[in-house]
């Protein structure tokens, strides 16, 4: 064979160099009686394969290196009878058939076939006869045995027929009988119309090349596909009659990857990158053929272009795993497999808004144990672009090597400068404070950390939330007054502040408006207008006037507000002055900038269920999946739903991998105890729940639910146990310990607390919280008052404006009969609060009474009264407060003796 392949259709030529030099340049073998065997070319691969970057193949069989001519046997037609009938078809005949092609075309296939095989009975030595049932035997399938029979009887008749042997031959490769295929295949070539057919001859050529391909006949298959070429070239060619050489018209790359293959198991570089490159550029979104280019460089010995083109296709496909490891094979091959991070780092400093790329950088620098640099590419990426996927990322490896005050200081210093950033950080805040992680970060580290100037109110916020998560609700409030109080305003501060003044049950509703006001005044003083008027649109809401919010929150976002809590806000306003259209746009607008914002979906979700749109509400439950598939809110909505479809096994699949994920999550344990409690299997999560506390005893949330699981089934042996082991688990961490001291009330065992609280005061004496609970316990016990008297003030003086501590302080005082210094220390706690627990009030009541101050003790007493009408906490203490401020009222309007709390007997003073 002289002619070489042409790549016309991309305009590329393998000259003499390519098929030519494959095919004519070997000696040949003496054990083969053939002439044209090619050996002289390299049977085995290089040391990488370039087509799949392994190791060194095994020698090649010979047959490879056959030409066509040169695979024996050689076939021949089959004899045909000397003398055929050559009279008309008979007309029955004719009749049959006719009926036969209705039948078909009316989808009767059996009819047809009736029809056929009795018109064959009539006229057996037809051809046509023969060929159209096997048409109809094969229609649906690829092969089946009655239509090979068939076309077989029609081959006895008429064995030079292009099409007949085409379709012999394509149904025995289907069955699996490549050897009859390929035979049948290279008579179809040695047919008259073989030459005047392109149409058919080229899907010969193709069918027989792949076959020859797989049968191991490389050189053979190299003739086909060079001939096939060739056939695509011609113009006369009809494509629009035949759909698979339409198809390879319109993807000649197919062709090229064959037989750039083929010459890349030869070792025969240059002819297989010729091959690649055009289909390469022709299709550059095929990854396959972009990384055949790529290692064919590389087989060449071609590094520094293996490398750089390695480095564009990670480009080109957004830096996916796999044009990752390609990058990684380039520079290996390259002997420089840990420099691939230098192409990487190039191609961002070419376009620093590629993340792929920068997030590529840090994983591969990471990998090589080189996460400073990682860090610090991250680091200067978020100068110029505060994204929170680069802040996950960058916080996720601080906290890969456990360094979690670095990781708070990032998350403090990254949302002072990005506040619209904070709730979709919250999650990391979960991390960095995870207990199961050996080195989480504690309350008192929050409290001393250093951070920039810029970020205190940052530091501030996230202190108040913190002390929430440990259950500190007044190192909560006092750490949010101080944020709010900072300059330049923090926003998320203000809102949370807000948050907490509308869900607070203590409040009226005019006292809420009235603390709202003033929260709005504070911004404005302050000099953030648009962050005051978003607030003045939140309290309009709260106040049902949604009119005025829409107004106020509309105006917020023209002065610049970008958060997308206004956008929500403004949203919730829309919706509920009938601009539904509007609140719908807002929302999937929020959705598509902000793709981890869980309220914004939360908000769609509900909106259109309410409106009775389940499928527009599953759309949104699909893109919140798609674009947050971490998302612990997703998924427990993903819960609900699967149980309202009654897919209670979908339901329980996904709650039992979030328990599994997140085993220290509130809210997930909430969902779970509900689930199981309602499910009459609580068991179960008993037995989940014991799991997770063997693996990580210091998970507070976990053993809180075993407890109260425990004491809720009356198992109070089983819920100590679990106490018990804890306690012995933690051990050296006070903050843990002090969570489940008081844990061991749901047992009755007021005597542990004590023991616990103790123990995290040797641990950490300065503890103000378990300070403040033993030294009360002792004083309403009367019990070690000098040491109880000692461990409130050291509570006091960690948190000098903690209304309960100065309380408890003044309580202590109250006890041992020293009234004067009680009233100084209960006034600071009643004027520390702006809405006074009315148990203080109560307790300031009686200090009066005992001094003397009859009217002023009234006051207070009807004080607590008052707020205990308004209060809406349902405690045990509060209860019993009613009946005792009743009967102190009743008497002391009567000018009865008033009979306060007892003092402690042996240091008793006076009084009553």
């Amino acid at each position: 064979m002289k002619k070489a392949i042409s790549i016309f259709l991309a305009g590329v030529t393998l000259g003499v160099s390519g098929c030519q030099q494959m095919l004519m340049t070997a000696e040949r073998p003496t054990d083969h009686p053939a002439n044209g065997f090619v050996a002289g070319i390299g049977t085995r691969r290089g040391p990488h394969d370039p087509i799949t970057g392994g190791a060194t193949a095994p020698a090649e069989r010979r047959e490879a290196f056959y030409a066509l001519n040169e695979i024996l046997p050689k076939p021949k037609f089959p004899d045909v009878p000397t003398s055929l009938p050559t009279d008309p078809a008979p007309l029955d005949a004719l009749e049959l058939y006719a009926r036969a092609r209705e039948a078909q075309l009316a989808n009767q296939r059996f009819t047809a076939i009736n029809f056929l095989e009795k018109a064959i009975q009539i006229d057996p030595a037809s051809f046509e006869l023969r060929m159209a049932l096997g048409e109809v035997y094969q229609e649906g399938s690829s092969y089946t045995d009655q239509s090979i029979a068939a076309y077989e009887a029609a081959e006895k008749i008429r064995p030079d027929d292009l099409a007949l042997q085409l379709r012999l031959g394509r149904q025995y490769l289907a069955k699996g009988d490549a050897d009859r295929g390929i035979t049948h295949l290279r008579l179809a070539m040695q047919t008259r119309d073989f030459a005047e057919d392109d149409d058919l001859a080229g899907v010969v050529n193709f069918s027989l090349a792949r076959a020859l391909q797989q049968a191991g006949y490389d050189r053979a298959a190299l003739e086909q596909y060079d001939e096939l070429l060739g056939r695509l070239k011609l113009a006369s060619l009809e494509v629009r009659r035949n759909p698979e050489l339409a198809y390879l018209v319109g993807r000649p790359e197919l062709l090229y990857l064959q037989i750039g293959d083929l010459y890349a198991k030869h070792d025969q570089w240059q002819q297989a990158l010729d091959a690649f490159e055009p289909a390469a550029k022709r299709e550059p979104t095929n990854f396959e053929l972009q990384a055949r280019v790529v290692r064919t460089l590389g087989s060449l010995g071609r590094f520094e272009e293996s490398c750089r083109t390695a480095g564009d296709v990670v480009a080109r496909f957004n830096a996916s795993s796999d044009s990752l490891a390609l990058l990684r094979q380039a520079y290996k091959q390259a002997g420089r497999e840990n420099s691939a991070p230098e192409e990487l780092l190039r191609l961002w400093r070419q376009n620093r808004t590629d993340r792929s790329i920068l997030f590529a950088l840090a994983d591969m620098l990471k990998s090589q144990d080189r996460s400073g640099e990682a860090e610090r590419y991250l680091r200067e990426a978020l100068v110029n672009d505060q994204d929170s996927t680069i802040l996950r990322r960058l916080v996720a490896y601080q906290l890969a090597r456990d360094d979690v005050r670095t990781a708070a200081v990032t998350l403090i210093e990254s949302v002072a400068r990005r506040p619209d950033l904070h709730r979709e950080l919250s999650g990391l805040w979960t991390e960095v404070l995870r207990p199961t992680r050996r080195n989480h970060l504690r309350l008192s580290d929050l409290q001393n950390l250093s951070v920039d100037p810029s970020a205190q109110a940052s530091r501030l916020f996230w202190t108040a939330r913190i002390a929430e998560f440990w259950n500190r609700a007044v190192l909560a409030r006092t750490s949010l007054d101080a944020a709010v109080k900072c300059q330049p305003p923090f926003a998320p501060a203000f809102r949370q502040r807000l948050a907490i003044i509308s869900s607070d049950p203590n409040l009226e509703e005019k006292e809420k408006a009235l603390a709202g006001k003033k929260l709005v005044e504070q911004a404005e003083a302050s000099g953030d207008v648009a962050l005051a008027n978003e607030l003045r649109g939140l309290v309009s809401l709260q106040n049902n006037q949604p009119v005025a919010a829409a107004t106020a929150l509309s105006e917020s976002i023209k002065q610049g507000n970008g958060s997308p809590d206004v956008y929500l806000a403004y949203g919730a306003a829309l919706r509920r002055t009938g601009g539904e259209a509007k609140f719908e746009q807002i929302m999937w607008k929020l959705i598509s900038d902000r793709p981890t914002f869980d309220d914004a979906y939360l908000q769609l979700f509900t909106y259109y269920l309410d409106h009775n749109s389940p499928a527009q509400a599953l759309k949104v439950l699909q893109t919140w999946t798609t674009n947050a598939p971490d998302s612990v809110q997703c998924k427990i909505t993903s819960i609900r739903v699967s149980m309202e479809l009654h897919r209670t096994a979908d339901a329980e699949q996904i709650l039992n991998k979030l328990i599994d994920e997140h085993p220290d999550d509130d809210e997930v344990l909430r969902n779970a105890y509900a689930y199981y409690m309602q499910a009459g299997r609580l068991n179960d999560l008993l037995s989940r729940l014991e799991d997770e506390r063997a693996r990580h005893p210091e998970n507070r949330v976990a053993v809180r639910y075993l407890v109260e699981i425990y004491a809720f089934q009356k198992r109070f042996a089983e819920a100590t146990r679990v106490l018990d082991a804890t306690r012995a688990s933690v051990a050296d961490d006070p903050e843990l310990l002090y969570s489940i001291a008081h844990l061991y009330s749901r047992v009755d065992r007021k005597d542990k607390t004590e023991e616990v609280l103790a123990e995290v005061l040797k641990l950490d004496p300065s503890h103000a919280p378990a300070s403040n609970d033993l030294g009360y316990s002792w004083v309403d016990e009367g019990r070690n008052m000098d040491r109880a008297e000692s461990l409130i003030r050291t509570a006091v003086a960690v948190e000098p404006d903690n209304e309960s501590y100065l309380d408890s302080l003044g309580w202590a005082l109250y006890k041992r009969s020293r009234f004067d210094e009680a009233a100084e220390y209960l006034h600071k706690a009643v004027s520390a609060a702006t809405y006074p627990d009315p148990v203080v009030l109560d307790h300031l009541g009686d200090t009066l009474y005992r001094l003397g101050k009859t009217d002023l003790a009234v006051a207070q007493w009807k004080r607590a009264e008052q707020r205990l009408s308004e209060s809406r906490l349902e405690r045990e203490d509060l209860q019993e407060l009613g009946v005792q401020l009743m009967q102190k009222l009743g008497l002391a309007s009567s000018g009865q003796s008033v009979k306060t709390a007892k003092v402690v007997q042996e240091q008793k003073a006076g009084g009553n």
